[in-house]
């Protein structure tokens, strides 16, 4: 008799555990009671089964990352799976559940979402990663970054093979109302480059004309609303509720900016990779230099510091900020990431252990 293969075709075609959150389970942990208080009651909704492009309202599109060309009778662009919508209308906005074979999300709109004048005020979401490093994983209408780089988007690996985990990605974004950098009168360029710095790096002067705009405000990289003060601390907490509900071995996290990599540390995640791990070291020590040398910095700076050392034109940073430092993993301008997990189960914890 041929060898037989061995693999598990539940693994390869089924959706993931995640599909097992219930709207209660997800409403109860991944929505913070201050996200809850700003829609105020709940007057309906529905659930709908979607397969288009195109969303509720303009803002509310998914994602067709792969670029299949797929449309419908009518025109329309369709994606390759389909994704489930669970609406639920409120007196001020909106709370919309999104779900397909590998990740949840959550959104809260505030305002008018009907007529496409609702503000976002929070998109939170897990998201399975058993296909991470390969094509299908883009297949998600989700999505807001591929996952598709076998190097850069690979899966935890132990003693050298793919670890036999279930694991799912965190994500969390919260804007408090009317607080953008740009309804605040910073201007649309602040607020831009607020929200993504490193894609102002290859303009350097322009970099730093924005940088000492923003190094006066107490606002961190990424962060041009200021976010939802119980959302942060509720998170981790929700995240591991639903996780554990579904039987997801462990939670990763790829952080974007130093406050961000601090943060989850700080709730019990460790470096996936020993070099990254090394990288971020440098940029600690890099900072605690500069406090040696009496250069006082706000929390926010710290992580403006760590955008600032990326500039190739050192000449222009200046002297008393200056770190030598290599550069910064994760810039969201291609899949380098900062890996970071949390083992839930016992299986986890066994093959995770350094």
């Amino acid at each position: 008799m041929e060898q037989l293969h061995s693999y598990n075709p539940a693994l390869l075609i089924g959706p993931s555990p995640l599909v097992k959150a219930t709207d209660e389970l997800i409403l109860t942990h991944m929505v913070s009671p201050q996200i809850k208080a700003l829609l105020g009651a709940a007057i309906g909704g529905r659930v709908e089964l979607r397969e288009t492009q195109a969303g509720l309202f303009p803002g509310d599109e998914v994602s067709n990352l792969n670029g299949h060309v797929i449309v419908g009778s009518n025109g329309e662009k369709l994606v390759r799976c389909p994704y489930i919508v669970s609406l639920y209308e409120h007196k001020n906005g909106c709370l919309i559940i999104k779900r397909d074979f590998v990740k949840v999300k959550v959104f809260a709109w505030l305002g008018d979402w009907k007529s496409g004048r609702a503000e976002l005020i929070l998109s939170t979401a897990l998201r399975d990663r058993r296909y991470d490093g390969t094509k299908r994983a883009n297949d998600c209408s989700l999505l807001d970054y591929p996952y598709d780089h076998p190097e850069l988007s690979k899966r935890l690996v132990i003693d050298g093979k793919p670890a036999d985990l279930v694991t799912a990605e965190t994500s969390l974004y919260s804007y408090f109302p009317g607080s953008s950098i740009a309804k605040s009168g910073g201007g649309k360029q602040l607020d831009e480059f607020i929200a993504k710095p490193f894609t102002f790096i290859d303009r350097p002067r322009l970099f730093m004309r924005l940088f000492k705009r923003a190094w006066q405000l107490d606002r961190f990289p990424g962060q041009n609303s200021i976010p939802i003060p119980d959302v942060g601390k509720l998170a981790h907490a929700g995240w591991e509720a639903v996780a554990n509900a579904c039987g997801i071995d462990a939670l990763e996290t790829n952080p974007s900016h130093y406050h961000v990599t601090l943060w989850n540390m700080a709730k019990g995640y460790t470096f996936s990779y020993a070099e990254q791990e090394a990288n971020i070291n440098a940029y600690k020590a890099g900072i605690q230099q500069l406090k040696d040398n009496g250069v006082k910095l706000t929390r926010a700076q710290e992580a403006w510091i760590c955008v600032l050392n990326n500039l190739e034109q050192r000449d222009l940073i200046p002297e008393h900020l200056r770190m030598d430092v290599p550069k910064w993993i994760q810039t969201n301008l291609d899949q380098k990431s900062i890996w970071l997990v949390k083992p839930l189960s016992k299986k986890a914890a066994k093959l995770l252990k350094k």
